[in-house]
């Protein structure tokens, strides 16, 4: 088993009071074409940072201006000025806030303005970082908001262009997946929607919602078998209808 010691460092030489015993105290090197920050900003607890050792967020700030920074293999202990603001963090702030409000008016049932809400977030985020993966995500999940939204007032053309949407941002969105069986069954291709949620079951297994979607595949199959039985009805309607007309 692999082991990940804590990770213990210093951006710069600080007082013997708040090194923790043991610790070595060097000045990593920051890469050049991280974004600048305002040296007077104050980071607070939570906040997303840049540094060497790469992205973290801020747990505690100690005396003499150390921040206990956890990071992906364990937590540093940085000064300020090793500290850069990460980019994405005020993007995703403002597109989760946006969102936010979309999801208010859901539980309102204001289909309209909850789109509204949605269409902004997803403008919140500027084109040249939307490749990023964490803007993928979250403006998938945005995309899924909206084709919810049309659903519920049955715009099915427009909530699968955004069920598309949201699988071209994030393809293992397994919301995404399940809403577009939804809209494919609601509008009669009943085999597509068989495949797409069944996609959407191997991803939600293990992790919650699996059951919503079975209910739906049953569903699916239901709609599906009483289309047959309808088409079997006129079936013979059509076929009399076509014997009348010889005769004559």
């Amino acid at each position: 088993e692999l082991f990940l010691p804590r990770i213990i460092m210093f951006s710069s030489p600080v007082s013997k009071d708040t090194v923790p015993e043991g610790s070595p105290s060097f000045k990593p090197v920051v890469p050049a074409d991280l974004p600048a920050a305002e040296l007077e900003e104050a980071f607070t607890v939570g906040s997303k940072v840049l540094t060497a050792y790469g992205a973290g967020v801020v747990q505690e700030l100690r005396d003499g201006g150390v921040y206990v920074v956890q990071l992906r293999y364990g937590q540093g202990f940085l000064n300020k000025s090793a500290l850069k603001p990460d980019p994405l963090a005020p993007v995703l702030c403002e597109l989760e806030r946006l969102q936010g409000l979309g999801e208010q008016a859901v539980a309102e049932k204001k289909w309209d303005i909850a789109v509204e809400w949605y269409e902004k977030a997803l403008r919140a985020a500027p084109y040249a970082i939307q490749d990023t993966p964490a803007i993928k995500k979250a403006l998938s999940a945005v995309c899924c908001a909206v084709a919810f939204c049309h659903m519920c007032v049955d715009e099915y053309d427009r909530a699968l262009q955004n069920c598309l949407l949201a699988l071209r941002y994030d393809q293992h969105n397994a919301k995404a997946l399940f809403r577009l069986g939804q809209v494919h069954s609601r509008i009669g291709n009943f085999t597509e929607a068989d495949s797409t949620l069944q996609k959407a079951c191997r991803l939600y297994r293990g992790v919650g919602g699996e059951r919503e979607v079975r209910e739906e595949l049953r569903m699916n199959k239901e709609r599906m078998e009483q289309h047959q039985r309808a088409q079997k009805r006129t079936l013979p309607t059509d076929t009399q209808s076509t014997h009348t007309h010889t005769h004559a």
